[in-house]
């Protein structure tokens, strides 16, 4: 590229052994701003104003130690080909590990690039948001960065999870109180209503089922059994588990806008396309320059 603006200085140190050669140089870039794209055999092929967003900070300014080492003796030493392939390998890694940078910038060890969730869950979780707590604060500090936002399922384990929660909503109409099946037992009132959602959707009471089932009418084995046939009975779509992938991705944006400062305009929500193939529920989250 051409360089529109810019201003660098550099503090060196070298020191020299035999023909033994290291170089510690000290960089300082303020206010790069590149030009037009020019082609050259010579040029890295690298996304540059990625680079270049990653590393300013909030005041334009990028700072580099690059350690430079060679020998003397070598026939094709050049130090000015070992800088370049050092600056070359940093901007490199600052690309292909953006989330290592800004870790290390938010003073963590961790990288930031993903959100697990727990099962059927949309909502953000208190080690989530200490999580996001360090990120906002490194987008804060590279303020050209922009982060694309998108959520995931784990399709084989959360489809069952979401038609137990849609047989909870099914029961919370006939209580009309909220219904929670892990106290069914303790619940006399759900338990009614789940005989009743039974002989609605099948045709046959509870005493049936028992009777096939060689079960106690009033075993809490048969109570297990009916939310079991009850819930496979929930129809969930496709569309249902992008709603939770994109549920997630939104809280995740909506966390980091409304609690962290982070500017609407920086954080985008990507499309959730849910396959079968999907294995985690999680947010992924890419950076944009």
């Amino acid at each position: 590229y051409a360089i529109d603006k810019g201003q660098l200085s550099m503090k060196l140190h070298y020191k020299l052994e035999g023909n033994r050669l290291e170089g510690d140089n000290d960089i300082t870039i303020k206010k790069l701003q590149l030009g037009e794209k020019i082609k050259s055999d010579q040029a890295k092929d690298l996304p540059l104003g990625l680079a270049i967003a990653l590393l300013s900070d909030a005041n334009g300014v990028i700072q580099m130690n690059l350690k430079v080492k060679g020998d003397l003796d070598q026939p094709d030493f050049s130090i000015g080909n070992i800088f370049w392939d050092v600056l070359g390998n940093t901007l490199s890694k600052a690309i292909t590990s953006p989330f290592s940078l800004l870790a290390s910038l938010a003073d963590g060890t961790e990288d930031l690039d993903e959100l697990p969730f727990l099962p059927g869950d949309p909502d953000l979780t208190p080690t989530q948001q200490e999580k996001l707590v360090k990120l906002a604060q490194a987008l804060k500090d590279r303020p050209k960065l922009s982060m694309n936002i998108r959520g995931k399922v784990n399709f084989n384990e959360e489809r069952p999870i979401l038609q137990r929660q849609k047989l909870e909503r099914v029961l919370a109409k006939l209580t009309g109180n909220q219904a929670d099946l892990d106290l069914l037992e303790q619940d006399p009132a759900l338990q009614e209503a789940l005989a009743q959602a039974y002989e609605e959707r099948f045709g046959e009471d509870l005493e049936d089922l028992a009777d096939r089932l060689h079960l106690d009418e009033e075993s809490a084995a048969l109570r297990a059994q009916a939310v079991i046939l009850l819930r496979d009975q929930q129809l969930i779509t496709a569309k249902s588990l992008r709603n939770l992938a994109m549920r997630r991705a939104q809280n995740t944006k909506e966390f980091l806008v409304d609690s962290q400062g982070i500017a609407p305009e920086r954080l985008f929500v990507l499309d959730s396309q849910v396959k079968e193939e999907d294995k985690e529920a999680k947010v992924i989250l890419t950076l944009d320059q």
